[in-house]
């Protein structure tokens, strides 16, 4: 998992070609901190499938301001680069993988492939 930064997003995340999946947290906030093995459990399962990526929106509040505003934990897909689908709070790794990963799989697969055409 990649960790993104402020000075990076633009080069890690904006010019990522594929989905790519961004979770913003914050080190005080309970439920990121639930959540957190929720991700990593997620990245390493779809790891074949897109890249992951974490924001720590303390230390790196610009980008986060600006995508997701004051809502954690939060977890953004980019598709190329472009903000696509978000998923907002802390919920278990079924729940997550059920109602937003793999929907968002296709849609963003769907994205995708009529940029190609």
């Amino acid at each position: 998992m990649i960790e993104v930064t402020d000075e990076n997003f633009e080069e890690v995340v904006e010019n990522s070609p594929g989905i790519f999946f961004l979770f913003f947290k914050k080190q005080s906030c309970g439920p990121c901190r639930e959540f957190v093995p929720v991700f990593e459990k997620t990245a390493v399962m779809f790891s074949d499938r897109a890249h992951f990526g974490s924001l720590d929106v303390r230390e790196n509040p610009i980008n986060a301001k600006e995508l997701i505003g004051n809502s954690f934990p939060s977890v953004v897909c980019f598709v190329n680069g472009k903000p696509h689908k978000t998923h907002i709070g802390s919920v278990q790794i079924y729940d997550f993988v059920n109602r937003f990963i793999n929907p968002t799989l296709v849609s963003a697969a769907a994205k995708l492939a009529s940029i190609k055409k």
